[in-house]
């Protein structure tokens, strides 16, 4: 009876660890994903493609916290980079993140920038959803756990 305890608390606490917090897996289209995975510290990973393991990633990665906004461009066909851009976090301030390549076969994520922007957005665009015909998009709320695509739809 002892044993059968024993595994079982095993078991429990080897699930709670394997998930942490929260994971959330969003399709990109053209079989890509994007794993968001809240942990308990306030630590939130945002990693290309669907990440299951334990252990924190070593290649690719966004590490930042479980109140931040992101914004998180990618092209629809071809070139296998993410764009990253700040959005801010749920208390209101500027909040921050960093960006981790380590490998160069996996995407690529580079920081939101003015020079990047022009390969974003329609020339004359005012609004976040006027990207070019060839970008998508996902808003994430960390903190909620939801995400938004360039259509307004809540994935």
């Amino acid at each position: 009876m002892k044993k059968l305890v024993f595994i079982i608390v095993i078991f429990t606490l080897a699930l709670g660890i394997w998930y942490g917090e929260s994971r959330k897996i969003y399709d990109l289209g053209n079989g890509e994903y994007l794993t968001v995975w809240k942990t308990y510290n306030n630590t939130c990973y945002i990693i290309p493609g669907k990440y299951y393991k334990l252990l924190k990633p070593f290649d690719n990665y966004i590490q930042t916290t479980n109140d931040q906004y992101l914004m998180i461009y990618f092209p629809n066909k071809g070139n296998r980079s993410l764009i990253v851009r700040n959005q801010g976090t749920f208390g209101g301030s500027k909040g921050g993140y960093s960006i981790v390549n380590n490998s160069k076969e996996d995407f690529k994520i580079i920081p939101y920038s003015g020079k990047v922007e022009e390969n974003l957005y329609k020339s004359g665009a005012t609004l976040i959803s006027d990207v070019k015909q060839n970008i998508s998009y996902l808003d994430i709320n960390i903190k909620e756990n939801y995400a938004m695509n360039q259509h307004g739809n809540r994935l």
